[in-house]
């Protein structure tokens, strides 16, 4: 053994440096997660996609963290002097982060060299990033790992107090890093940019790494000659085979716990609004709630003998309480957050989070204390563990993203992840913990799986579905995709698409056309079009009306593309022309070798995380690469997210690189149109193809609010859309910023929900920037230019018309109806040509029971637009509650015809039909249904019936079989059926078939009169007397029944009670020919 220098007590200096030193400790973690966050975001803007950044960018994180936390405390032992080696440690790190953003740039180079070679490769994209963010940033996070090992081996100097001083420095170590998160997340990235970010962050780790240079000139530790690899770390719990144990218990549960992190962030897309600081937040909280874990418990563990069984406790209790949490019904998320909006959510997600990251604080010193004991090979126990737990964690991150999510979907994941909590637990109670309480560990054990089981199994909820839809809506299909969570959801009469609860498109013809028909109609002859986004595909499908050769769809979401095929009219994405692309829309863009005529962006939520960069002068400057000498980049620009200085500073941006860009009206997400050109004029001969193409003119005989006057196949209407070219976007964006990629305020400054008067604000800049039409028209060009004007006032008034119906439609949904009314008056106001708006305000008429002056609004709306399906399906249902049939089948037959894909108003219809005899027209509708609604019960009773009206008793009988197999309460089926076997003389199965609907539904008249005639028909006349007399105590006006006992009682020779019967049938319905005809025979036989 070499000779030692044993540290004494430490003098009031020394006290002083330890407490400078674990200042720079809590540094060291606070600048670490600045890094952190700061790569994300340049890895993001390399190699695309928030999501594939973060996954890569903290599996690089980790790997560095395991290696260097392995190696260091492997060779700490022999260190007489660690601060020293922490110190250049420190000064090291700093200079690689300062270097770190021209790494980057680096690997932007190379990036770009081979990607267009290997772009439709997902898994060599894969690992082509992993190795360049690797090469990036390992050898800096290599050195990151070293911090805990060696401040362990320079404080860890007492046997009774390794996991009290372990508990500390690594709760410390990680409040640093917590801090660090919210503050470079939510001040530094927004505030200084990501660059400065790191070069200030390296500076001061440079001077950090000096500092403690300083303090440890004369700061030594206990040294040994060597620690030999079978050297044991002095575990008092077991045995060398104990520890291997331990160690691989602890390796799982660092998978577990990653895995769980990244289950927690989908989850909490189901609950707020996915934006920029949603991982920060995440993150952060689970930070802090290791080390709230780490240093509430560290210190009882050095005078527990049982750290065996805590550790399990501990396990088994942290995967309880995660599968608690996330299988709570979704009506009780809700009702938590109905009380205030995504800060209030936040902060109570945040207060659930911190139970599970508590429990895992705990895990970390406890599962060194059971392999550590003498404290001079503390930071060795401490490197290996750390080591082990972070190299689990890689795994179980990776499991998670790229298995678990994507294959078995969350809420199984929730159930491996969790089952393996307890597994793990149960391991560390048997394999370590011995034989000591063997009852009471069975009975927490039964217990715990009891629990799982329960709370797994049968708690009822399903996630993510119950999640994705409002009280109202019926949930079509729902998929998990890689980034988020995929639903296609029935809103009343229209199908809606939604990612992660945020609207992506529809069934029903949007603005999202717009997208395709105004660069398509600016530009002169596009042949080649790339669209940014997918949506519903409404806008990518438009793009195919015109004689293009190529149409490239670029979407990350894999998932997507299924979903809009087979929802949402998706035959045009199995068009020639039409090409699929996997992958991130920006990373596409800026590094494919095609060139395109047109590209279109359609990724408005400036609030989603990554959207932001779709905003940026880089984004542009990449894009005008990728643009031929005459093409042209449209993107929507959404006023409801901006505020007005975002708005601003987003049109300033685009034109730092589109000089010669317009700006047109189209709802409220405006279209920016930007040329590569360095000027830009309509040509005439554009503007007559709505005219010339059949395709595109039916398709723009349609307006954004009003009826056929405003119809964009009118071209006074299409060019009335037109507000300012660059003479007024100049104007309007005068002082504005412009976004860069290096400082994203964009993406720290949107809410989902803005200030209404923002929009206002937008609105009434935009009216002192406008420029006349003639600005962009060839002189050949003939327009009307006081009906164009007349137009584009309307047309911003209706952005505020809008805006106003938007507040009143959330009034509504909180059961507000009079202050919804109100503000419905205000909007009409503004704009009384809204036909939609005059929908919304009849319901909210019609809620009110104000039912004359709801039919009224509904009736102007239809006069407004009378292609208006919406106006139709409501007059339909209102006159159907009237119980005015053929108004309602008018109405109802109108909707149809307009909008054939409406379901609803189709089964209305068809059961509209069937009630005024016109079977055959009933079935061809209603049959046009059954594939896609083989589930739906009502579907196959109307079907029954209208196949009994044509004569067809087999086939109606089928679906009436389908409909009780669907819907077992649905008994008139029952009854229906009744009448078929009765019909056809199978009394025995009648009168099986009308019992089982009583059976159901006792109070049901009409199954007692069926039962009373099938009753007859088998000779029991007292027992059919009984059910004729059930169904008239049930229903006293039922004629038929009246007529029916009094025949059973002239058949029994009671002539008086039967006249009797017949006259109350012939006061009820006195043109009766039966109780007539009846009551004459029954009178010449007395």
């Amino acid at each position: 053994m070499a000779r030692v220098t044993v540290r004494t007590q430490p003098d009031a200096r020394e006290d002083k440096a330890d407490r400078i030193a674990f200042a720079c400790l809590f540094l060291s973690g606070f600048l670490g997660l600045i890094y952190e966050i700061a790569w994300i975001r340049k890895a993001s803007l390399v190699f695309g996609s928030a999501t594939f950044a973060l996954s890569t960018v903290v599996a690089a994180f980790l790997g560095g963290l395991a290696l260097g936390s392995f190696l260091f405390g492997r060779m700490s032992a022999r260190i007489d002097r660690p601060l020293r080696l922490y110190a250049k440690v420190e000064i090291t790190l700093g200079i690689l982060a300062v270097l770190s953003p021209g790494l980057f740039l680096l690997c932007d180079l190379a990036y770009g060299a081979f990607y267009p070679s290997v772009y439709e490769s997902f898994p060599v994209l894969t690992v082509a990033r992993a190795v360049l963010v690797s090469l990036a940033i390992l050898p800096a996070t290599f050195l990151m790992g070293a911090t805990l090992p060696l401040f362990c081996r320079q404080y860890v100097t007492q046997a009774d107090r390794i996991s009290t001083r372990v508990g500390f420095l690594y709760g410390l170590n990680t409040l640093g890093a917590a801090c660090g998160c919210f503050v470079g997340g939510f001040l530094l990235l927004p505030t200084i940019g990501v660059d400065a970010s790191l070069y200030l962050a390296g500076v001061v780790n440079i001077s950090l790494g000096a500092v403690v240079w300083t303090l440890a000139a004369n700061r030594r530790v206990q040294t040994a000659v060597a620690v030999p690899e079978r050297e044991s770390l002095g575990a008092t719990d077991s045995s060398r085979a104990d520890r291997a144990i331990v160690a691989f218990l602890f390796l799982v549960s660092g998978g577990v716990i990653l895995a769980n992190e990244i289950l927690w962030a989908r989850f909490l897309t189901l609950l707020v609004s996915n934006t920029v600081y949603t991982y920060t937040l995440t993150l952060g909280i689970i930070l802090l709630g290791i080390v709230l874990g780490a240093w509430l418990t560290a210190r009882r563990f050095d005078r527990s003998q049982r750290r065996a069984l805590h550790f399990g406790m501990v396990q088994v209790l942290s995967g309880l309480t995660v599968l608690l949490v996330l299988m709570l019904p979704a009506s009780r998320w809700r009702s938590t957050f109905a009380t205030g909006g995504d800060d209030l959510s936040l902060f109570v997600f945040a207060l659930v989070l911190l139970v599970p990251a508590v429990l895992s604080g705990i895990t970390f010193p406890l599962a060194v204390r059971m392999v550590v004991d003498q404290p001079r090979l503390a930071s060795v126990g401490v490197g290996r563990m750390t080591a082990i737990n972070t190299f689990g964690g890689i795994a179980g991150s990776l499991l998670a993203g790229f298995f678990l999510l994507p294959v078995l979907g969350l809420q199984a994941s929730v159930r491996v992840t969790t089952g393996l909590s307890l597994v793990l637990g149960f391991s560390a109670w048997i394999f370590i913990d011995g034989d000591q309480d063997r009852f009471k560990k069975v009975l927490l054990g039964v217990a715990s799986v009891a629990l799982w089981v329960g709370l797994s199994m049968f708690s009822g909820t399903r996630i993510p579905h119950d999640f994705l839809s409002r009280p109202n809506d019926v949930v079509v299909e729902v998929r998990e995709g890689r980034n988020g969570n995929l639903a296609v959801l029935q809103r009343g009469s229209v199908k809606v698409l939604e990612i992660d609860r945020l609207w992506q498109g529809e069934d029903r013809k949007n603005h999202q056309i717009m997208a395709a028909h105004i660069p398509m109609l600016l530009h002169p002859d596009p042949k080649d079009v790339i669209v940014i986004g997918l949506g519903g595909g409404q806008t990518a499908s438009r793009f195919l009306y015109y004689d293009i050769e190529r149409l490239d769809c670029v979407d990350i979401e894999a998932e997507l593309f299924p979903l809009v095929r087979d929802h949402f009219e998706g035959d045009w994405l199995d068009d020639a022309r039409t090409h699929l692309l996997i992958e991130d829309g920006r990373n596409y863009l800026s590094y494919t070798d095609l060139r395109y005529d047109i590209i279109s962006v359609e990724v408005g939520q400036t609030f989603r995380p990554g959207v932001g960069s779709f905003y940026t002068r880089e984004f542009y400057s990449r894009a005008r690469e990728r643009l031929k000498p005459n093409g042209l980049l449209s993107q929507f620009v959404p006023v409801m997210f901006l505020s007005e200085e975002e708005c601003r500073n987003i049109v300033k941006t685009f034109l730092e690189v589109f000089p010669a860009s317009t700006l047109w009206y189209n709802t409220g997400e405006l279209l920016l149109v930007g040329v590569a050109a360095p000027s830009f004029q309509i040509s005439p001969q554009r503007l007559t193809l709505p005219a010339n193409n059949v395709l595109v003119g039916a398709d723009l005989r349609w307006s954004h609010w009003g009826g056929e006057e405003e119809w964009l196949s009118d071209t006074d209407v299409f060019l009335g859309c037109f507000l300012m070219g660059s003479k007024g976007l100049r104007r309007f964006s005068q002082g504005a910023l412009v976004y860069r990629d290096d400082l994203p305020l964009l993406d720290y400054s949107v809410s989902s929900r803005r200030d209404p008067e923002q929009e206002l604000r937008i609105v009434e800049r935009l009216g002192l920037c406008l420029q006349p039409v003639s600005d962009i028209l060839k002189a050949t060009a003939t327009v009307d230019p006081v009906r164009t004007n007349g137009i584009r006032e309307a047309n911003l008034t209706d952005i505020r018309a809008s805006m106003i119906a938007r507040a009143a439609y959330r009034l509504r949904a909180e059961g507000k109806l009079r202050e919804s009314r109100e503000l419905l008056r205000r909007a009409l106001g503004v704009n009384p040509r809204n036909a939609a708006i005059r929908l919304l305000y009849g319901d909210v008429l019609g809620a009110l029971g104000r039912s004359q002056e709801a039919e009224r609004e509904y009736l102007e709306a239809l006069a407004i637009d009378s292609q208006d399906a919406g106006a139709h399906d409501r007059l339909g249902r209102f006159y159907l509650a009237k119980d005015d049939g053929p108004a309602a089948l008018r109405h109802f037959g109108e909707c149809v015809r307009l909008r054939p894909n409406d379901f609803e108003a189709a089964l209305q219809y068809g059961r509209l039909l069937i009630n005024d005899g016109r079977f055959v027209r009933a079935s061809e509708i209603l049959s046009g249904w059954v594939e896609s609604r083989a589930d739906d019960a009502e579907l196959q009773f109307q079907l029954g019936r209208a196949w009994v009206g044509q004569g067809t008793p087999e086939t109606a009988r089928e679906h009436y079989e389908r409909c009780l197999a669907l819907d077992e309460t649905r008994v008139e089926a029952h009854v229906n059926l009744g009448n078929l076997y009765l019909g056809q003389d199978d009394v025995a199965e009648a009168i099986r078939r009308y019992r089982m609907a009583l059976a159901v539904r006792p109070d049901m008249h009409i199954a007692y009169y069926g039962l009373s005639i099938a009753l007859l028909s088998n000779g029991q006349e007292e027992e059919a007397i009984a059910a004729c007399e059930n169904a008239l105590r049930l229903n006293p006006e039922l004629y038929q029944a009246y007529d029916h006992l009094g025949t059973i009682f002239s058949n029994q020779g009671r002539q008086d009670d039967a006249i009797e019967m017949f006259d109350r049938a012939l006061e009820i319905q006195p043109n009766y020919s039966n109780a007539k005809n009846n009551l004459r025979r029954a009178k010449a036989r007395r």
